[in-house]
């Protein structure tokens, strides 16, 4: 028997399969187990691709799997199947692919060492063996192997002639051995957040809920596999209809997969699911220990755990029977990877997911993406309404505020009059509020009024965020940091002066007009230590802190009854960005943060202030009118040849060379330009070659063209060819391919 391996290399970019003979005393060798096999002078692991019976057509001798790992650290059959459709659709390496796969301690590179072993001969009688060669002689038989380190530890350091005189005459060999990874699970280490919030559940569902629920379980007594997109408004209830799904699946004795856009979300939608349904949950995401994260994989692996909760990571998990994927807040671009290879979606490998197992999907949103929208139009989903609050409750009322005119009525600070007021009466009345700036740091940039000049990362191009709290200047991109220069660097002037808003001065802001007022703050800065988000939240969720401040992070799935004020305080930022998917993640996120507000008894209100009031996201914002958006936004798309009408691929080509860098986009745009020409493909065009937006970024220069069409697999042909061209090219500078990718900075 026969086995092709992939030689693993979880980093590389490129993969070497060889073909391996199988004894018979290697048993269990099998597509997906991982496997130690023999390579050049060294032992490496390697994954089994398949196994065949007919020998190979070669005259050189096959040398045999070496030994076969533990059962659970193999890669069941659909993972395996993933992971290669993975590496074709996404065009990457299948050694990246099936990393994504693999147990944390199989990611790292193998540890090889160097350990003695009995050899191929037996003593003579006429070899005289001095004690110390007997007593070698008699630990690698009683232990099988030994390092030098080992045999120096038992019998002292003047082991080395010993060693060279048994080696001599092949009364013991030396041999290269990889440490296999430890595999056993430490009692007490999970990933469970250690602080669990308030969760709550109603115990009736409305009639809205009620009709969505039977619609899904109608489904799962009928043994349909079908894909749902909940559209419903923020509050609406879709977390209730999600947990009673669950219930119905794990009655059937299958498992189900929760993901959530990021790691915020976590200690909330953990809390409930815990209360609800105990040690049955595994949680994984990247701020978990290495060793948790490999303890919560093996209990899925072992079916120990039913439910998987995590970011998108967590669609990798080893599941033998899914049976639901719930996909929280499913418009959200985090699902989608930017770095580094494979740049998947984990959306588009759910659906995959999906597939193979039969299973149900069911994605929840109350701004869906316009793609799962017009797919649910088109009937390539179910859609699914829930138009009104659970508990009736009235949606909030949003007042739009116009800086400019706040401005001419001489009020110079970030927050409006309006919003100073709001905010004033709601902490009078001890409600709460949640306060959206969607950059942290105090100020955004620092500029020297002499020369005009912007103090930039010198690795990036990117202005400098000042940050009060180290009294520093920081590049949020490379992490690049300095103290606040007295001078400018450029011109030598003290003419210094601090411009743009972030979280750190939205707080010193509302601390200067509410003295005395109990705010938290949640951005990158105040969320590296591990269980800061869980102890934030709950502290907010305590009413320990009043005001809330945060990025992004505040924005989504947040349930707080006490909330009956947003304040979203600079709108503009949200818009101007240079890409083509901007409004609709600008309304988003307005939509989304708004949606915190009046899911108690009082009803709430959002304040949206901005200067550019005439852009047609606002109202739509205002009136919480979705499809309103998706009818202007899906028209601009179509007549504009953009996703979701058209495909797209990015190639970005990066080094620390200019002249380098535009050498050889420019070589790899040429060679599209014949491909396409000879294919005659009117659908398929190439933008560019140009700068990226973000041009600089950790010290390398970036470039990039895109490939847009209508076929996507006429792009991923077109990608393949550019990865082969690069593969007989030097490794600088790096070439980067993005399938439908989401951000083009």
């Amino acid at each position: 028997m026969f086995a092709d391996v992939l030689i693993l290399q979880p980093k590389s970019g490129q993969d070497q399969v060889l073909t391996y003979h199988v004894p018979e005393h290697t048993a269990g060798v099998e597509g997906g187990r991982l496997v130690v096999v023999p390579l050049k002078q060294h032992k490496k692991r390697g994954l089994v691709l398949r196994v065949f019976d007919e020998r190979p057509a070669v005259r050189a001798n096959i040398k045999p799997v070496e030994s076969v790992l533990d059962e659970w650290m193999s890669l069941t059959s659909t993972g395996l199947e993933i992971a290669i459709w993975l590496s074709e659709y996404y065009v990457c390496s299948l050694n990246k692919a099936v990393s994504l796969f693999l147990p944390p301690a199989m990611r790292q590179k193998e540890k090889e060492i160097e350990v003695f072993v009995a050899g191929s001969r037996e003593p003579f009688e006429h070899l005289l063996l001095g004690k110390m060669e007997e007593d070698i002689l008699s630990l690698l038989k009683e232990e099988g192997a030994a390092t030098r380190e080992r045999i120096s530890r038992c019998f002292g350091p003047d082991v080395k002639q010993s060693l060279e005189f048994l080696s001599k005459n092949r009364l013991i060999e030396l041999q290269r051995k990889i440490i296999p990874p430890k595999t056993e699970k430490k009692t007490g280490r999970n990933g469970l957040p250690a602080e669990r919030m308030d969760s709550r559940r109603p115990e009736v569902l409305n009639c809205e809920q009620q009709l969505v629920f039977d619609k899904i379980y109608s489904s799962i007594i009928k043994r349909e596999t079908k894909k749902w997109l909940l559209f419903g408004v923020a509050g609406s209830g879709k977390t209730e209809i999600y947990l009673r799904v669950m219930e119905e699946i794990l009655k059937l004795g299958r498992q189900v997969l929760y993901l959530v856009p990021e790691i915020a979300l976590t200690p909330q939608v953990a809390s409930l699911l815990l209360g609800s349904f105990g040690e049955k949950v595994a949680v994984l995401h990247s701020g978990m220990s290495g060793g948790e994260r490999f303890d919560e994989w093996l209990r899925i692996r072992k079916g120990e755990a039913r439910i998987v909760l995590g970011p998108r990571s967590a669609v990798f998990s080893p599941f033998t029977d899914l049976g639901l994927i719930i996909i929280d807040e499913e418009h959200e671009n985090t699902y989608k990877q930017n770095e580094p290879d494979p740049r998947y979606d984990a959306r588009k490998v759910a659906l995959e997911l999906a597939d193979r197992f039969r299973a149900l999907l069911v994605m929840g949103s109350a701004t869906p993406s316009l793609l799962s929208f017009k797919l649910a139009l088109q009937g390539n989903y179910e859609l699914l309404r829930l138009q009104t609050r659970a508990a009736s409750r009235p949606l909030p009322e949003v007042t739009i505020i116009d800086m400019k005119k706040d401005r001419r009525e001489g009020n110079g600070g970030i927050f409006s009059s309006y919003l100073q007021e709001a905010l004033k009466k709601v902490v009078a009345q001890g409600e709460q509020a949640i306060l959206f700036m969607n950059r942290r740091g105090f100020h955004t940039f620092l500029l020297c009024r002499e020369c005009g000049k912007t103090m930039n990362c010198p690795r990036c191009s990117i202005s400098l965020t000042y940050h009060r709290s180290g009294n520093s200047i920081l590049c949020h991109y490379c992490g690049y940091k300095r103290a606040v220069p007295v001078r400018c660097p450029l011109c030598g002037s003290h003419f210094l002066n601090y411009y743009g808003t972030g979280t750190e001065r939205v707080a010193q802001e509302l601390e200067r007009f509410l003295p005395g007022i109990r705010y938290a703050r949640m951005d990158a800065d105040t969320t590296k230590t591990k269980g800061s988000h869980t102890r934030i939240l709950k502290e907010f969720q305590q009413k320990k802190s009043q005001v809330l401040i945060g990025t992004q992070m505040v924005a989504k799935g947040l349930d707080f009854p006490g909330v009956t004020l947003v304040g979203i305080i600079n709108a503009d930022a949200l818009l101007n960005i240079p890409d083509y998917q901007g409004a609709e993640r600008a309304y988003q996120l307005m939509a989304q943060v708004a949606g915190r507000a009046g899911r108690g008894k009082i009803k709430g209100e959002v304040i949206i202030q901005a200067y550019s009031t005439e852009n047609y996201v606002y109202p739509a914002v205002a009136r919480h009118d979705y499809e309103a958006f998706f009818k202007k936004e899906i028209e601009d798309r179509r007549v504009l040849k953009y996703p979701p009408f058209y495909h797209l691929v990015r190639i970005l080509v990066s080094g620390t060379e200019e002249k380098k860098v535009m050498e050889r986009v420019d070589y790899l745009s040429k060679m599209l330009k014949i491909k396409i020409g000879t294919n005659v493909e009117v659908d398929t065009e190439i933008i560019g070659p140009a700068p990226a937006p973000l041009y600089l970024l950790k010290g390398r220069c970036r470039h990039h063209l895109l490939l847009k069409g209508k076929r996507l697999e006429r792009l991923q042909e077109l990608a393949a060819a550019v990865r082969e061209t690069t593969k007989k090219l030097s490794l600088e500078p790096r070439v980067i391919i993005d399938v439908e990718p989401q951000n083009l900075l």
